[in-house]
């Protein structure tokens, strides 16, 4: 089908492309109601490697290493008989809340110590103001195995309240509840106690992300689409434009997110931002088409023959520029984190959904009494004229200096280039936090006191002639002991040897199994040393424990039989993480050669494809020059901006040059061709431009350092791909069309 047949066929059949609509959003609608969210905290990491079954396999033996939530007590004198005595009363509290398998602390009356007779380590609730008792209990905690840099910090002053929750593999809502009760008990012993609390942990730490994610991303959908349409109101003048616009985004991202509810996908801690992309996307698409129909209104068009005129004119546009977002997008199918996988595929679906709605809504809401506001106001007039007068200005400058602007443009891209391969992945815990919330500091004072929440398993296998009880054993454990103290990405490593030191004269398989069993297993000849890192970020961790992994394969040449491996979700958490960001950065590469292949078939021209090329690139290397420049990481916010950005500056060349190929062939000039162009689309890329930077600007007032890098990359990307559509890519054409002429139109 021609598109003229299609624009026909658009605007005979109104009443059946509205009925279409109506259905495809009910069906949305429920899809929409069945849409849940995947709340396993894990799955961002899951991947079908054998480190990540391995991993498993290990959870499975000893339990996950994410249940624990800690809380980190405070006190100036901690052993003293009230503090001791208000830490009794917490510890009740907290073993009484539902969801808990197992709490330990200070006070456990299993912590003994040998002076020679075995006695508690803390003085019992008799004791009142023995103030020698508290200093002997304070000196030997100080000294305990058990307790020492595990339970008690070397200032004697932090003691930790360690909350094991039940199950295996927890979602948010499991954790949801004993979070907040934990919460409401630590707040209260603070107002009402000689304690000071506060709760921290994987657990709690990812239930207060989580949270924050969930209610910024839907306020600042809200907030930053609210922004957008009232400067789009400003600068259109017309609230029927707006008000087509923003139907056919929105209903571009009803439809994509209820399309992910009818093939049963669930949303991901990814995927929340889709929504937003896809708006984005009909945004760009939808100006385009309205300032087009808008055109043949001011000419006195009626609306229906103004917006036939658009489908006529914009059709191959919309659907070359919605191919390339889509194909950008469906490139990180081929990366090997699943989560990453599904969250490109999703925004595939959504870009070729959104062509849908644009290419079927925007007509026929034009063609509706609406379309007779979709002229230019006579308020607007001195606006519209400013405009004008601006781009036919910026077009002379820029066919005067064509050349010093190429030139200038392709010497600044390869320098940017270079200067962005310095950008390296990160990833920390407390980028998804506010910076002064009750959980940043939790952490941060955890991180101090006791070397980090992030656990980290050292799994020691041993041959099947070797006792638990054994020297060789302990020697093992004693070498895995020291080079875990040695290495800057672990503190404080516990295993059974901490037993042995605590326990002398007791042998391990006397102890009950609720001790230990999430230590050894004799019948597997398997123990694991479990450590804590700190919130270094995961490129410390990532130079850092490739050291440990070495030292831990000398051992292994030391004591033959024996097999020492590093796992857990911190380490598989550091190895994926930046995995996953190279895989995102990858992946934008691979969609640039597409995109370059796809635009050089689409134009017919492997010059226009190579033109293309700079002008599309500018946004991310200057994104990435500010981020090297002030100091800023490869994180997750970067690359999606880079998603974002290279999808928008792809669409508006698009436009820019097709249009520029349609005037050709009218006039047959390069220059009257490119001044045509740039008048006729130049205003719509500005709208557009400004519309999206308005909203975008919105996170910069977000809690969240993560969302905030996302806002002001965003607005600096999305403003260069303007500058490089208007500028550097019209000198090009200028440059290069000329030799060509006509014929390569």
């Amino acid at each position: 089908m021609d598109l003229i047949t299609l624009a026909d066929t658009l605007m005979r059949h109104r009443l059946a492309v509205a009925i279409g609509v109506v259905i495809t959003t009910a069906l949305a609608c429920v899809g929409l109601s069945q849409l849940g969210f995947d709340d396993n905290p894990r799955a961002i990491f899951r991947s079908d490697d054998e480190d990540f079954r391995e991993m498993e396999r290990i959870f499975e033996q000893f339990g996950t290493d994410d249940r624990s939530s800690f809380l980190v007590v405070h006190s100036d004198e901690l052993f003293c008989a009230e503090s001791i005595a208000d830490l009794r009363r917490l510890v009740a509290e907290v073993e009484q809340i539902d969801g808990l398998q197992s709490v330990f602390s200070l006070t456990d009356p299993r912590l003994v110590v040998f002076d020679p007779l075995p006695r508690p380590l803390i003085p019992p609730e008799n004791t009142e103001n023995d103030t020698a008792a508290f200093a002997n209990a304070r000196a030997a905690a100080l000294k305990h195995p058990l307790v020492a840099g595990n339970l008690l910090s070397e200032d004697g002053n932090h003691t930790l309240v360690t909350a094991e929750l039940a199950g295996d593999e927890l979602a948010i809502s499991d954790i949801q509840p004993v979070h907040d009760r934990l919460l409401e008990i630590a707040q209260r012993f603070t107002a009402t106690s000689t304690l000071e609390v506060h709760v921290t942990g994987i657990p709690s730490v990812r239930v207060d992300a989580f949270n924050l994610v969930q209610e910024e991303s839907g306020r600042f959908t809200f907030l930053c689409g609210l922004a957008g349409f009232v400067m789009a109101v400003v600068i259109l003048r017309s609230w029927q434009m707006v008000l087509i616009v923003w139907c056919t985004a929105l209903m571009g991202a009803l439809w994509t997110v209820g399309a992910l509810g009818l093939l049963g996908e669930q949303m991901t801690v990814l995927s929340v931002v889709l929504p937003t992309l896809v708006i984005v996307v009909g945004i760009t698409d939808s100006v385009h088409l309205v300032v087009d129909v808008r055109h043949s209104r001011a000419l006195g068009l009626s609306p229906q023959l103004a917006a036939r005129d658009a489908v006529r004119h914009l059709t191959v546009a919309c659907g070359l520029t919605s191919f390339t977002t889509a194909v950008g997008f469906a490139s990180l199918g081929v990366t090997q984190t699943e989560i990453v996988r599904r969250f490109g595929l999703a925004c595939a679906m959504g870009a070729v959904l959104t062509f849908v709605a644009v290419i079927t809504l925007v007509p026929l809401l034009a063609s509706t009494r609406l379309g007779e506001g979709v002229l230019p106001p006579k308020s607007g007039k001195r606006f519209d004229a400013a405009v004008s007068a601006g781009g036919t200005f910026l077009i002379d400058v820029v066919l005067r200096f064509r050349w010093p602007i190429t030139i200038g443009g392709v010497v600044l891209s390869i320098v940017l280039g270079v200067v962005a391969l310095q950008l390296e992945p990160e990833n920390e815990i407390a980028e998804s936090l506010p910076d002064d919330a009750e959980s940043t500091r939790a952490l941060q004072l955890f991180d101090a006191k006791f070397g980090g929440v992030l656990p980290s398993f050292v799994v020691v296998d041993w041959p099947s002639d070797v006792s638990l009880s054994s020297p060789e054993l302990k020697s093992a454990l004693e070498d895995v002991h020291e080079l875990c103290i040695a290495s800057p990405s672990v503190e404080h490593p516990f295993s059974i040897l901490n037993f042995m030191q605590a326990l002398p004269g007791f042998k391990i398989e006397q102890l009950p199994e609720e001790a230990t069993g999430n230590l050894v297993r004799s019948d597997l000849n398997r123990a694991v040393v479990v450590s804590r890192s700190r919130d270094l970020g995961l490129a410390f961790h990532a130079d850092n424990l490739p050291v440990l992994e070495e030292g831990l394969r000398e051992l292994e040449r030391q004591h033959r039989g024996f097999r020492f491996r590093l796992t857990g979700s911190s380490v598989l958490g550091a190895r994926n993480l930046v995995q996953m960001i190279f895989d995102l950065t990858a992946s934008l590469g691979l969609a640039s050669v597409v995109i370059f292949i796809t635009l050089t078939i689409a134009f017919r021209s492997i010059r226009i494809g190579l033109i293309c090329l700079i002008p599309n690139a500018l946004p991310l290397l200057i994104a990435a020059f500010l981020m090297v420049w002030s100091g800023e990481s490869l994180r997750f916010a970067g690359v999606i901006v880079f998603c974002v950005c290279l999808g928008i500056a792809v669409d508006d060349t698009i436009h820019v040059v097709t249009r520029f190929q349609r005037e050709l062939r009218d006039v047959g000039d390069v220059e009257e061709a490119l001044r045509r162009s740039i008048h006729a689309v130049g205003s719509a890329l500005i709208i557009t431009t400004v519309v999206l930077m308005v909203g975008f600007s919105i996170t910069l007032t977000s809690e969240i350092p993560s969302n905030r890098l996302f806002g002001w990359l965003a607005c600096t990307a999305i403003a260069s791909a303007l500058l490089g559509d208007l500028i550097v890519l019209p000198a090009m054409l200028a440059c290069f069309t000329k030799r060509v002429g006509k014929a390569e139109s």
